[in-house]
Parts: structure tokens; C-alpha cells; sequence
């Protein structure tokens, strides 16, 4: 056992993902051998535990930084790379949703976003970014308030509530 995800000698990408609270051995992403291509981008890797607790426990373990790219993630206990962050996201209790506080509102990389490839919100554009999260809200929104819509680390877009007139 090594971990929640593996990977071996293969290019594995993880993009605007939640990887929170699960239960794993070594690590919540363990990359083994020298070409495995490992890409993690505007993710939260966090909370995630060994099944007993003893020994020593990684988010992240066998990542080689020659042939992996780690950017714009919050994740528990730090991580070298541009625009990592370390801390608690401040999930809503129970959920992986974002509360107001978190300091992955508008942190991550539009550049990162993927295209969308399937026309998810029937415009016609295969090329602009995934329109929506994880539960179907918009993916881009200004949640902080500076006036620009920056995506969000993580499967879920923060939604501030809107202000009256």
C-alpha cells in the first residue's frame, strides 16, 4: 500500500481537484519509478491520514521534481513549486466546498483551466475554460471581491452571496 493515488512510470494529471480526508498508507499521491510525469495543478491535497497513527505520513511522497510539475495547490504541510500554498482551506463543515476565509478564493491559475472540450454549457466554444465546478456552479467567479474572477485550488468555485442594492 502507498497510496490513495499511485502511479507508476505513467503521465498521471491532476487538475482543479479536492483530494481531502481519505485514508491511505504512505501518502494521498505516491509516484513511483523515474518517468511518471506527474502533474498537480490549483488542487487541495489536505486532511488526508494514515489508517493508524503512527509513522510518518505524507500528502505528497516519490515525487521527482525533474519530471513533475506541482503548481498552484494548497497542500498540507507545504510544497515547493509556484503558487503552492500551506494551510487549512476552511472547507464548510462536512462538505470540500470553500467558506469566505479560505485562502484558495481566487488563488489558483485560469491558464490551468482546462478547455471545454465537451460544450458543457451549450455555447458553441470548445475552447474556452470549464465553465463549471464540481457541483455545477460557474468554474471562474471574482470571489474575493478585487472586480476579476480568478478561479479557485479545488473541485468547488467559493460563491459569495450576492449583495443587494
Amino acid at each position: 500500500c502507498r497510496g490513495i493515488i499511485r502511479t507508476y512510470d505513467k503521465p498521471f494529471k491532476i487538475h482543479n481537484s479536492t483530494i481531502s480526508n481519505n485514508i491511505g498508507c504512505q501518502a494521498a499521491v505516491h509516484a513511483e519509478g523515474t518517468d511518471h510525469f506527474l502533474t498537480i495543478d490549483n488542487s487541495i491535497i489536505w486532511g488526508n491520514r494514515p489508517p493508524t497513527p503512527t509513522g510518518a505520513y505524507r500528502q505528497l511522497s516519490g515525487i521527482s521534481s525533474s519530471s513533475s510539475t506541482v503548481t498552484n495547490n494548497l497542500i498540507e504541510g507545504g510544497y515547493l513549486g509556484v503558487g503552492n500554498i500551506d494551510g487549512d482551506p476552511r472547507f464548510i463543515p462536512g462538505t470540500t466546498r470553500l467558506q469566505g476565509e479560505s485562502p484558495c478564493i481566487d488563488a489558483g491559475d485560469d491558464t490551468l483551466v482546462g478547455e471545454d472540450l465537451f460544450d458543457l454549457d451549450d455555447d458553441g466554444d470548445l475552447t474556452e475554460p470549464w465553465p463549471f465546478d464540481v457541483d455545477g456552479f460557474d468554474r471562474i467567479v471574482d470571489g474575493d471581491g478585487d472586480g476579476t474572477g480568478t478561479v479557485d485550488i479545488g473541485a468547488n468555485e467559493y460563491q459569495p452571496m450576492p449583495v443587494g442594492p
